[in-house]
């Protein structure tokens, strides 16, 4: 967590508000300058990132899990590309694995110089701590509670239909992968999320998002 908050209070442009959501955290922490909330009921992804929303007073967000870091230049090389982006996504530095597992090697992960809806329905390669427009999380409406994963690319389909434009920020997201994250289930679960996302995609936005072939 301190990491994480380091990284947000050390950028070369620093955001407007911070807000902290502690979702049943173990050892919550406060920290100056910083509103946060500590909850002793677990809720999970979306609600939390909702509580968070309501409390940010920006027109733009940026969401960012306990044990992730933002590059030095991450807000300020973002920042560059608002005037035509609804979204702005950066490459990601795979920050080991941790567990019960040693530590493998870090990994960088380009990010792809342009976002297609084709590119999106066969895998995510949009990070939730992108930054956004409140517009687009509002019209939206947020990240879908009942996933039990993968609700960021379910988010960003659904985003994609709405016509939200994307752009690639020169900057990266440290994130660190656990063996027991909550990505790292069981491959059956997985794909049934996957197909699940693409079914609900295809239903609800097929026809409104053609021009994004």
């Amino acid at each position: 967590m301190d990491e994480a908050v380091d990284s947000v209070k050390g950028q070369t442009v620093r955001p407007s508000d911070i807000v902290l959501v502690h979702d049943a955290c173990e050892h919550p922490k406060a920290y100056a300058d910083i509103t946060t909330v500590i909850r002793d009921r677990h809720l999970g992804v979306a609600a939390t990132r909702d509580e968070g929303v309501r409390l940010a007073k920006g027109d733009w967000l940026l969401f960012l899990d306990a044990d992730d870091m933002l590059a030095e230049n991450y807000l300020q090389e973002c920042l560059k590309h608002t005037d035509k982006a609804d979204i702005i996504y950066p490459h990601v530095l795979l920050w080991c694995y941790w567990g019960k597992e040693a530590p493998k090697p870090n990994a960088w992960h380009a990010a792809p110089a342009m976002i297609t809806k084709k590119l999106m329905l066969n895998h995510n390669e949009v990070v939730v701590s992108s930054l956004m427009r409140r517009r687009v999380y509002d019209e939206v409406g947020g990240f879908d509670p009942a996933l039990p994963l993968y609700e960021d690319w379910h988010f960003f389909l659904r985003a994609i239909a709405h016509g939200a434009r994307f752009a690639r920020a020169n900057t990266y997201l440290k994130y660190r992968q656990r063996s027991n994250s909550r990505n790292r289930q069981s491959e059956g679960v997985r794909s049934m999320v996957c197909k699940r996302i693409r079914e609900q995609f295809y239903l609800n936005h097929g026809q409104l998002c053609e021009r994004h072939d």
